[in-house]
């Protein structure tokens, strides 16, 4: 029935229409919830049973995995199955067959550039290397596909005639400074006796050797060298044991490249052990030193600047005498903070105006500018620049804010995702896939479609995504998407507050405020339950498995790596060595901070030795660069947390007491 026709009804039969229009509209309203409700039920069944498929795998039931597989060809993740079994297909058969080809050609092609392709390329080429099938490798690797393994494409190479010399990759392999696989070795012995290493090769195995500290391995490759030469290299490797009298034979010999990266070499070693020592015998002696102008500008200003990381008195002076050609931004940019450090504050304002002028504009330097004028007595130019910092909600923006007794600038502008936006993400299949990796558990896999499915995308789709993301409650990769787009205002997203009733409990037990704990957490991982840094440390708050152990001793219990991918323990064990490092440091947030990133015993290495400290400019000044970062922005993310709690964030300064002098 059309509008039309409903208003040519006669009155006494309009009501009845109009019931029965919405008896209608009811029950295809119902009819549409029973149908939502039935393909999710559809789709927890399916789960279940790919969870089941996965587990069949697992233990060598075939039978049962290929049975499950089967009720699965509608599912988002059967191409997932389909990997296991190629890779179960290819790992166990006695020859690499033409069907597996054929099988393993059909998913590359309908799954082309995707990483489980290359998985299963990059499994095949091992199978056909094992079999000494050289030609169809070669064809393999050189695929879209196609993995590099670096021993294995040189076997090829070699077997199959194409490579008779050490050139390209083979090069890089045989002068890495360490000794190669057996693999390698083999391959690389037989190039070597059909084509000896060139001068300039052998010496790049020797350098790469001395600096990856391979001194024994470094001595025995003289026997390629004239006898010259190798007295180069033992004197290089004396200067381990005694710089000054290995530097002492080279003194006024003629500068060459060799001689160039020996002295360099030799000196920065002795100025990473004893810098002092190293820097006077070096502007006594450089000008008889076997080195070019430009390598003695890079190891003057390499001293000069190891001097300012560790707070040497002299390193502003060093610093503003280094050479023009030696006048980089590094430079300038420690002449500020070795100033900053011993509060000549107009030698602050000087290197400031040094530096390019949109390194001046940036925040980290603006408030120090500011900060200069306020100790000089120029009160009103600098509470002018606090003036324009504090309209940021950050670090340099709160400081700022707190000088001038400003509000803190921050404010919420939340993006909403229309159902159109949204049904146009959940057409894509990665997002799918991503979402059903998610559910069950493969966060791992549901990242890399994630990353897949929003590469190359526009910002107004970034932004819709990451809010689709953290409707999921998936806070890592909302967060990193909404990264993506510069936008800073939706504080709901960037700074959710998940496992609150764990966060508080545990937080109150130790008695830190869990705001600060959210800050650490949205720091080291970004809500990431399964987190795992490069150097092995977990979870949501990324604890490494030694300090787990420690804290398990403490509290007389036995903490697991693998215990620190559960939520509730990881924050337990963050929260109580937070505790910890508090007491160490008397309740200072920012050298407990400090201590959680760089360890308590860095951090009582880095008190001032005269006397109490600024803290502003203490953080600052920290040797570590990601302790730096990793102190102001911790200190940021807990007053935004403070004010998404309360709707008022504790101010800074209220944790910024001066750093007492070290013992």
């Amino acid at each position: 029935m059309t509008v039309k026709q409903l208003h040519k009804i006669p009155s006494g039969n309009k009501k009845k229409s109009l019931f029965s229009l919405a008896t209608l509209s009811l029950v295809l309203y119902t009819l549409c919830d029973v149908t939502y409700a039935k393909s999710e039920y559809h789709l927890q069944l399916q789960r279940e049973r790919f969870v089941q498929a996965r587990e069949a795998i697992r233990i060598g039931d075939m039978p049962g995995f290929f049975h499950r597989k089967g009720q699965l060809k509608d599912y988002p993740l059967y191409p997932y199955l389909e990997y296991l079994a190629l890779k179960h297909r290819i790992s166990t058969e006695e020859n690499a067959s033409a069907e597996t080809r054929a099988l393993l050609d059909q998913y590359v092609s309908t799954h082309a550039n995707t990483y489980y392709a290359r998985k299963l390329t990059g499994l095949w080429q091992r199978r056909l290397a094992k079999e000494k099938r050289w030609q169809a490798y070669l064809k393999w690797s050189k695929s879209p596909s196609g993995v590099l393994i670096s021993c294995l494409e040189l076997q090829a190479l070699v077997n199959t005639g194409r490579l008779t010399s050490l050139t390209g990759r083979a090069a890089d392999l045989w002068s890495a400074g360490k000794d190669p696989s057996p693999v390698c070795k083999s391959v690389l012995q037989r190039l070597e006796r059909k084509s000896a290493p060139s001068v300039r090769l052998i010496w790049r195995r020797i350098e790469n050797a001395i600096e990856k500290n391979n001194i024994a391995y470094a001595l025995d490759q003289r026997h390629y060298l004239n006898r010259r030469d190798q007295q180069w290299v033992s004197l290089w490797a004396k200067g381990y044991e005694n710089p000054k009298a290995s530097l002492a034979q080279t003194l006024n010999s003629s500068s060459t490249s060799l001689s160039s990266k020996v002295v360099k070499h030799i000196v920065l070693q002795w100025g990473h052990h004893d810098l002092s020592a190293a820097w006077v015998y070096w502007q006594a002696h450089q000008r008889q030193l076997p080195v070019s102008r430009s390598v003695a500008h890079s190891i003057s200003q390499s001293l000069a600047l190891k001097s300012a990381y560790r707070h040497y008195p002299e390193a502003y002076k060093w610093l503003v005498n280094l050479p023009s050609q030696a006048q980089t931004f590094a430079v300038k940019k420690w002449m500020t903070l070795s100033a900053l450090y011993y509060e000549q504050w107009q030698n602050v304002i000087n290197t400031v105006r040094s530096m390019p002028l949109e390194e001046q504009k940036k925040p980290q330097w603006l408030y120090w500018y500011a900060r200069a004028l306020d100790e000089m007595g120029y009160e009103k130019n600098a509470q002018m620049l606090y003036g324009k910092l504090a309209e940021s909600a950050s670090y340099y923006g709160f400081l700022s804010a707190d000088k001038i007794e400003r509000p803190y600038a921050i404010e919420q502008e939340q993006i909403e995702l229309t159902d159109t936006r949204k049904a146009a993400l959940l057409a894509n299949p990665a997002i799918v896939r991503a979402k059903e990796y998610l559910l069950i558990g493969m966060e791992v896999e549901a990242r890399r479609e994630w990353r897949s499915a929003t590469q190359g995308m526009r910002v107004d789709k970034l932004k819709a995504a990451a809010v689709l993301a953290h409707h999921w409650q998936w806070h890592s990769q909302a967060i990193n998407t909404m990264a993506r787009t510069g936008h800073r205002q939706d504080l709901r997203l960037r700074f959710p507050m998940p496992y609150q009733e764990i966060v508080n409990t545990h937080s109150r037990e130790h008695a830190i405020a869990p705001t600060w704990t959210y800050g650490v957490m949205r720091r080291e991982s970004a809500f990431s339950v399964d987190a795992r840094s490069a150097s092995g440390a977990i979870g949501l708050m990324q604890l490494m498995p030694s300090t787990a152990r420690y804290v398990g001793q403490l509290q007389g219990k036995k903490i697991r790596s693998r215990d620190l991918f559960q939520a509730d323990i990881n924050i337990a064990t963050g929260t109580y060595y937070l505790r910890r490092v508090m007491d160490r440091f008397d309740n200072h947030r920012v050298l407990a901070t400090a201590a959680y990133n760089a360890g308590p015993n860095a951090v009582s290495r880095w008190l001032p030795q005269e006397k109490p400290m600024s803290a502003d400019i203490w953080v600052d000044t920290l040797s570590y660069g990601e302790t730096r970062r990793y102190v102001r922005a911790v200190l940021a993310y807990s007053a935004i947390f403070e004010w998404r709690k309360a709707g008022k964030p504790v101010r800074l300064k209220t944790y910024m007491r001066d750093i007492p002098r070290g013992e």
